[in-house]
């Protein structure tokens, strides 16, 4: 969650920026993919795609593709992994190539939903044979956002079902239902 002290970044103006990219510093180019990736700001995705197609992306970008998880980065993604040479490379960078890649697949969002509506039923009839039945269960957002949300009364905890862990973010290939479940329940104990 952003900090509210921090201003919110100039997406307009970032936007602008990495049309100048290949002049840019690297480090400038990470800063502003990264940006516009969290905002999940679609004009990112056109330079993303000339950054893999490029060979000249760094993890953190890739991880960027990974977290927008928009199908028109998938053929990037895997042109990009088929440049692999046998285990040359860190094996971290080619995780993250390939998480990317599962998470951009053209087919990703309706498996997604079928997902989370599984989840969903699954937490409401174990809130119901616990006993919790005043207790709303929901889903807001969509892949890849998408949040299990639970409120009882005026509280309210959410989890990130595909972002949970920001580094290695799941998808619908990925994402280990029980575990899933697990954590969830976990959300509901208001311990």
């Amino acid at each position: 969650m952003a900090d509210p002290r921090t201003p919110d970044p100039d997406l307009d103006a970032m936007a602008e920026q990495l049309r100048a990219a290949p002049r840019l510093a690297a480090d400038r180019v990470a800063e502003i993919v990264l940006t516009l990736a969290e905002h999940r700001d679609r004009r990112v995705i056109a330079p993303l795609i000339d950054l893999i197609a490029s060979r000249r992306v760094d993890e953190l970008a890739v991880r960027a593709a990974g977290w927008l998880a928009d199908p028109a980065l998938h053929p990037a993604l895997v042109q990009l992994r088929s440049t692999r040479i046998g285990d040359l490379g860190p094996a971290g960078y080619w995780e993250q190539v390939d998480r990317a890649i599962g998470r951009c697949r053209p087919d990703a969002a309706e498996q997604a939903e079928g997902i989370e509506v599984s989840l969903l039923a699954a937490t409401q009839a174990s809130l119901l044979e616990s006993g919790a039945a005043a207790m709303e269960v929901g889903l807001d957002g969509e892949y890849p956002v998408t949040e299990v949300v639970l409120r009882l009364a005026e509280r309210e905890r959410r989890h990130a079902v595909w972002n949970f862990d920001e580094t290695a973010p799941d998808d619908p290939w990925t994402l280990d239902r029980a575990f899933t479940l697990y954590r969830i329940a976990n959300l509901a104990s208001w311990g």
